[in-house]
This record gives structure tokens, sequence and C-alpha cells, in this order.
């Protein structure tokens, strides 16, 4: 007996600016363009959309929209500066760390690793925080871009010895 695979749900996701910035605003332009998706300012109801991929001061957000409010809120982001994983990076614990030692890492010999399903990153930023060269790729084109745009403000601010590279 064959059984038919149920159609997956459509998705709805658009690509938008929340501030009057014309650098933003190109980036989101350029991003929407590059996944072909639609600019959500150009024209209709950003409500239309059950997703919107977001340029903000603080980076690109994936925002949810909740039905019952009709508000998005932020669902998805990357930061590697701040928070958590400053934090990390000044305190993790090493190469004792779980993940250090499923990578092998030995004192003063660093690996050069693959992730190949690099997700958010959070893996990739321990790494490369313990000295390891991470090379990066993802499938999804839209954590891609939320992990490119993680990637790029990182390189813009973090120093003294962090090493970012695009």
């Amino acid at each position: 007996m064959i059984v038919p695979c149920p159609t997956p749900p459509v998705l709805s996701l658009a690509v938008t600016c929340a501030l009057q910035d014309v650098t933003l605003q190109a980036q989101a332009r350029s991003l929407a363009a590059s996944l072909q998706l639609r600019p959500a300012d150009s024209g209709g109801s950003q409500e239309q959309y059950q997703f919107l991929l977001v340029y903000t001061d603080k980076g690109l957000e994936l925002q949810t929209l909740n039905p019952e409010t009709g508000r998005y809120a932020t669902a998805l982001t990357t930061d590697y500066v701040s928070g958590s994983a400053h934090y990390r990076r000044l305190h993790g614990g090493g190469i004792q760390q779980p993940l250090a030692r499923a990578a092998s890492l030995k004192p003063g010999w660093r690996h050069t690793i693959i992730d190949a399903t690099g997700g958010l990153g959070s893996d990739g930023s321990i790494l490369a925080s313990l000295g390891c060269e991470v090379t990066l790729t993802e499938g999804s084109p839209v954590v891609g871009a939320l992990l490119d745009d993680g990637v790029q403000r990182a390189a813009q601010h973090l120093t003294n010895g962090d090493r970012v590279q695009q």
C-alpha cells in the first residue's frame, strides 16, 4: 500500500527593515532578491505574512506573527558578541567543555573544522573562540541569512585576538 506524503504547509515570508535607515533598507532589498522573496513594504499589509526577516539596529531577526494579537515577535536572531556568547568566550571552560572534548581538542593544538550543519552557529562560535578555524555551511537559506548576519556583525565588533572571517 502506498501512502501519499502530506503536502507541507505553505509559509509566507517576506523581508523588511524596522528603521528608516538607507543602508538597512538596501540590505533588506538585497536579501529579498537573493532569497527570491518579496520585500514586505512592496505593497499590501505586513500582517499578510506569517514570518518576517527584519533588519533592526540589533541585526537581522526572524519574527513570527502572533495571530491572536496581530503583532510580530522575535523568534530567532544571532549574536556572537554580547550576552551568553560573550560570557562563554571569556569564562567558557576552555578545552574541558563537552564540545571541545568531542572535537578532541588538545592544549596547543587546534583543528580546522567544517560544520556542515551550521544552524545558528553556536557550536562553530564556541570552537572558533577556542582557537579552531571553523567553516560553517547551512542548508536553509533563511537560517543561513541569520548566520551570515551574525558572523558579519561579529567581524565588525570582535578585536584583541578574536578572529572572524567571512
